[in-house]
């Protein structure tokens, strides 16, 4: 949940940058305030591994295409974050936008799209990938600030 928070707080702070030591030592009342602006859908919503098979994933999540899609617009997100192309491809499946998304890709990569006016859709790893966290918390500061400034 740790990445959560420093990504949900670095994005909250925009345009001024956290330094990461002021990140990576959060206590539970900064946590709890932190998340309260963030929420997290499981495609899969049944339980499994660390490592997800993709075409169970895809079998599943279309199992559960209503459910996610309401649960899609509850949230009214201004702000998605997709862990993942393989998850990217099948959210878009499975919720309709009305059109194909025009993908557009950031300075240093990182590919987006507006579903709606205002509201972005990144196409960003999963916070739990082997990479240090902080490379994939700047790297996603550095896309929203991008997108935002538009």
């Amino acid at each position: 949940m740790g990445q959560y928070y420093e990504m949900g707080k670095g994005i909250r702070k925009l345009p001024e940058e956290i330094q990461w030591e002021n990140l990576s030592e959060i206590t539970i009342e900064q946590r709890r305030e932190t998340l309260k602006s963030i929420c997290a859908i499981n495609l899969k919503k049944s339980p499994g591994g660390h490592t997800t098979n993709n075409q169970s994933l895809w079998d599943t999540s279309a199992e559960n295409r209503e459910p996610l899609r309401k649960q899609f617009d509850l949230y009214d997100s201004d702000l998605v974050v997709c862990c993942g192309r393989v998850t990217t491809k099948i959210f878009h499946h499975l919720i309709d936008f009305g059109s194909e998304p025009d993908w557009v890709m950031t300075y240093r990569g990182i590919w987006y799209h507006e579903y709606r006016a205002g509201h972005f859709i990144i196409d960003y790893a999963h916070p739990e990938a082997r990479v240090s966290d902080c490379l994939l918390h700047y790297g996603l500061i550095d896309a929203v600030k991008e997108i935002w400034k538009g």
